[in-house]
């Protein structure tokens, strides 16, 4: 997964979309833009697009998305119990 997410990340910042500068509002507007298109048709490639940003800023962080989502996965299991 962390490694599909590097890859996914690095084609947009050879794009030029994203720089090391880019904040959190940016990435903000842009999943909003996303969240918008994908509810206007609810296409499969505008919601891959808007989890797309999410994880493309979630990786510009530095945070482990991986890693991440195993505790989630692990804390709704345990939310079932």
């Amino acid at each position: 997964m962390n490694e599909l997410i590097e890859q996914h990340y690095e084609a947009i910042v050879k794009r030029g979309l994203i720089k090391p500068g880019t904040t959190d509002r940016e990435f903000s507007k842009a999943a909003i833009s996303e969240l918008i298109e994908w509810t206007e048709d609810y296409e499969t490639q505008e919601a891959i697009d808007l989890v797309a940003v999410v994880l493309n800023s979630l990786h510009h962080k530095g945070i482990d998305i991986e890693s991440e989502f195993k505790k989630n996965i692990n804390h709704q299991i345990e939310r079932v119990k």
